[in-house]
């Protein structure tokens, strides 16, 4: 998957520094360096324990605290892929819970982007998301809270507004930061209009800051939760740009 650069002022600036001509915006990409969804054939057996879809993330453990609570491959929601998508449910008081490793962790300018859509919550049920450690301490979570009026993001500190209630989908993006700092947006899938909210702060402050682990959760939530569209791309790698303007400088010199 490949994704135009953001920023490429840092592309003018470094090819620039090399006395070429900058690239053009459409050779400025980024590329997915972990994917994955829940149309991928692997789960067509089911979403289990050690399964491993996409690239770029360790294999599932699925389950939760009693029989009411585990995860599915569901569909008809509004983050379906090819009819499919991540279920997880959460009933008469149990848990229920997807997690995985990242194959590395994510570095500051990198973002983690995934899709939930959620139904009816019961009251004082929790269903969300965290991103975690190595050892799986939070280090943020994006999440509802049944009979609240919006979603929390919950960190070492969060400043910015939520979305209230919607069964309409979200699609969350979380990019770290230097210093343990982080940006969170939310883009409310039924208005489509991309980013709607953003929220700022810093991380729960662990001695392991590095988002290294994913955790969907249903906590006596009751109706299932769902999630998609799991993806993680780097901010334009300078390396990528230096070479390009290298390259743009031996051609010069042997014109």
């Amino acid at each position: 998957m490949r994704a135009v650069c953001k920023s490429l002022a840092i592309g003018v600036a470094l090819a620039s520094a090399f006395g070429a001509h900058p690239p053009a915006e459409a050779d400025v990409i980024t590329t997915a360096v972990a994917s994955d969804d829940a149309s991928d054939p692997v789960y067509d057996n089911g979403w289990n324990t050690g399964v491993d879809g996409g690239t770029g993330f360790g294999p599932w453990i699925v389950g939760g605290s009693g029989p009411a609570g585990g995860g599915f491959i569901g569909g008809g929601t509004d983050i379906d892929v090819a009819g499919e998508a991540f279920g997880v449910f959460g009933n008469n008081g149990d848990l229920g819970e997807g997690i995985r490793d990242f194959d590395v962790a994510l570095t500051a300018g990198q973002t983690f982007s995934i899709t939930m859509d959620n139904g009816g919550i019961d009251n004082g049920g929790t269903v969300g998301f965290g991103l975690q450690n190595a050892g799986g301490d939070n280090l943020i979570e994006f999440f509802f809270v049944g009979g609240t009026s919006n979603y929390t993001v919950n960190a070492g500190s969060a400043a910015g507004t939520t979305p209230g209630f919607t069964a309409s989908g979200l699609k969350i993006e979380v990019t770290p930061e230097a210093g343990g700092l982080y940006t969170l947006t939310i883009d409310e899938l039924s208005n489509g209009s991309g980013v709607d909210h953003t929220v700022t702060g810093g991380l729960f402050n662990n001695s392991d800051q590095a988002i290294s682990r994913l955790r969907l959760f249903n906590a006596n939530g009751g109706p299932d939760v769902f999630f998609n569209d799991l993806l993680v791309t780097p901010e334009p790698a300078s390396a990528m740009l230096i070479a390009a303007g290298a390259l743009a400088m031996l051609r010069r010199r042997r014109a």
